[in-house]
């Protein structure tokens, strides 16, 4: 079994990674850094933890090191969570190794002879199928990879004393982000408000309509940051958040390709909208043509049936 070692800092993310990773028939080897294994390493099933132990929690300060433990193992392959920290030290393990590096990737599979993926080029306009024959690095995101293994504690954990980290940048203060609403990538069912929701009063009728399906309400960019409807962890597209959820349904949502590459995960993709000609109608299952105002109602009255 060769080893392959991936960062991730969402506990879903980690488990999915760990199970592609096993089932390709290799070992998972989870990474982190700094003064403590966070819970979300902990408990991802991997067969191992690789600690990089230090006073400094700063991930992309540990590339130069992790790129030498990379080649004294002779690891298969590296992935990383899409964060922003996640593609930071991708890319500078890939700029240290001089090694092919896929971003977003999806449809990942893991081959003897190297990675083989889907990923976005062009800003996310286009996906390119894309294969690398032996060490490669890749950047993954929600969805892509559809089994994920059951929470687990690792037993197994490797420390390394991190000694020569790269302080060059540092941190001088922090400040957490407050997050608003329920976490999107749990959620089952995503109601989307567009820009064609008129009234901030509407918002409520979404509101109901994921609380009687079991979900959560989203919206597109415009409506997060030119509105300010919406805290701007909640928007969709290719710059927010990329989702797999089991419905999505896009209210007064146009459908530009930015805000889609954000759900082309969804299993099926449903429309309120008054243009039928609107991007995301033919883009989708199901579309339900009318006013909102009255199509929304209708449906969570039959809803409650």
């Amino acid at each position: 079994m060769s080893k392959i070692y991936f960062y991730a800092e969402d506990e879903k993310h980690s488990r999915i990674t760990t199970a592609l990773i096993q089932d390709s028939g290799n070992l998972a080897c989870a990474l982190c850094f700094g003064k403590e294994i966070p819970a979300s390493v902990k408990n991802s099933g991997a067969n191992m933890i690789v600690w990089f132990e230090a006073d400094d929690d700063s991930p992309e300060h540990y590339a130069k090191l992790l790129s030498e433990r990379l080649v004294e193992t002779n690891a298969t392959a590296a992935l990383f969570e899409s964060t922003a920290r996640g593609r930071e030290l991708a890319a500078h393990v890939a700029g240290f190794l001089n090694a092919p590096m896929f971003s977003d990737a999806s449809k990942l599979e893991i081959k003897t002879e190297g990675l083989s993926c889907e990923h976005t080029i062009y800003g996310g306009m286009m996906l390119r199928s894309s294969s690398a024959e032996g060490f490669a690095i890749a950047t993954t995101q929600a969805g892509f990879y559809e089994r994920e293994v059951p929470k687990k504690e690792v037993e197994e954990i490797e420390r390394i004393k991190a000694t020569e980290i790269d302080t060059r940048v540092q941190v001088i203060s922090r400040e957490d982000i407050v997050k608003a609403g329920v976490d999107l990538a749990a959620a089952p069912v995503i109601i989307c408000a567009g820009l064609g929701i008129s009234d901030i009063e509407d918002l409520a009728i979404l509101e109901a309509l994921a609380v009687e399906s079991g979900g959560a309400v989203a919206c597109t960019r415009g409506v997060a940051e030119d509105r300010g409807w919406f805290a701007a962890e909640l928007y969709i597209g290719i710059s927010g958040k990329i989702l797999n959820p089991d419905l999505y349904l896009g209210v007064g949502v146009s459908g530009q390709i930015q805000h889609m590459y954000g759900i082309r995960g969804a299993k099926t993709v449903a429309a309120i909208n008054t243009d039928e000609c609107a991007p995301i109608v033919k883009s989708s299952d199901y579309a339900l043509i009318g006013d909102y105002k009255e199509v929304a109602p209708a449906l969570l009255a039959a809803l409650k049936k």
